[in-house]
């Protein structure tokens, strides 16, 4: 047998054998479920389909493998870097901005334009049928507010041109418009998640509190995380992204919190362990919460009905101290009649605290 053939042999065998002592290693080790970094569920063995007329199985498998590749989460993150190296500006739906800061990617044909004007009408309708002052704020996307910071080219709705259209069809709320403050400082937005700061928190509320011609409370910040790395650090897994900290507003006594009829803290200080560290505020999103301001004595205060997204979150704690009761509906968990629940809670004023894109 010459050298070239005793290669070519060489190369066949190793070609057909560490494929299969590659699958033999991912089908006999321990399945991961969940992929923290990524904050979504893997497939596993226990996802099998043995279906072959429809492809299921092949699915099943190519979907299997990739997730449960030995060192993932390792090379994932290794040719992350290496793309960065090479001057990478955009990654798995977010830019990669000045200074390391992620945005994003929410282009024109990303924003539902139909489902916003509709849920705007709609809130408008709330307004005149319930009679009742209604505040309306829009939070803008970072990376429309902070558009100088995004990388070069970078491509993202227009937000000016939503907000006008949206405000025609709210002609009997307060609108109140957030676009320049939430300019004014990159502060104002997380590096590595979509959501406003503290700070943004606390501008927003200023600019509420301007509308309601009531003077701001003073608010102590007080730090309650330096390592967090939001939603879009998952798409850009770097070391070259700062982490961000989480800051909120000392309260004391805290609130009480009834979220979907269960009794839970105020601020959720487990959730600093876990990815979502966002979640820290009210234990994240649910249905119906109610916060329930106890230095109020009952009877006395406001009652606000809060129509909301995650936006909303971080800022009721700046709010609460202002009304005796908070009720926070996020139309995207409960399937709720907003004018029923004006009634039965007897609400005082009825706002709609979200992201200008989101619709329930």
């Amino acid at each position: 047998m010459d050298k070239l053939t005793r290669v070519r042999k060489i190369s066949v065998t190793v070609f057909l054998i560490f494929p299969l002592l590659l699958l033999t290693v991912i089908l006999c080790s321990p399945d991961r479920s969940i992929s923290a970094n990524e904050n979504r569920t893997l497939k596993t063995k226990a996802d099998v389909k043995w279906s072959v007329t429809n492809n299921a199985f092949q699915n099943w498998l190519e979907d299997y493998l990739s997730d449960q590749f030995p060192l993932r989460d390792s090379l994932k993150q290794a040719e992350i870097e290496c793309r960065l190296s090479f001057g990478a500006q955009e990654l798995g739906g977010a830019y990669v901005g000045e200074g390391g800061r992620l945005f994003q990617k929410i282009t024109q044909s990303d924003v539902n334009e139909a489902a916003c004007l509709r849920y705007a009408r709609r809130v408008n309708r709330l307004a005149t049928e319930t009679e009742l002052p209604t505040y309306v704020m829009y939070v803008p996307s970072a990376g429309v507010a902070l558009r100088k910071q995004l990388p070069e080219g970078a491509s993202m709705y227009d937000g000016d041109a939503l907000f006008a259209k949206l405000i025609k069809e709210l002609p009997d709320t307060q609108v109140i418009d957030l676009r320049r403050r939430m300019a004014s400082d990159t502060g104002n937005y997380y590096a590595t998640d979509h959501h406003w700061t503290a700070q943004g928190a606390q501008s927003a509320y200023q600019a509420w509190c301007q509308v309601h011609e009531i003077a701001p409370r003073e608010a102590e910040l007080v730090s309650v995380s330096d390592t967090f790395q939001g939603t879009l650090y998952s798409k850009v897994p770097s070391h070259r992204v700062p982490m961000d900290t989480i800051c909120t507003v000392r309260l004391d006594p805290l609130p009480e919190l009834l979220a979907d009829g269960q009794e839970i803290p105020f601020y959720d200080v487990a959730a600093l362990a876990t990815k979502d560290q966002y979640n820290f505020f009210q234990g994240g999103n649910h249905g119906i919460a109610v916060v329930t301001n106890s230095v109020i004595d009952e009877g006395e205060g406001k009652t606000l009905l809060l129509l909301k997204d995650s936006f909303a979150n971080s800022l009721v704690p700046f709010l609460i101290g202002h009304y005796r009761q908070i009720i926070m509906i996020d139309e995207r968990y409960a399937f709720v009649d907003a004018e029923q629940l004006a009634q039965e809670y007897g609400a005082d004023e009825i706002a709609v605290v979200r992201e200008i894109i989101s619709t329930p």
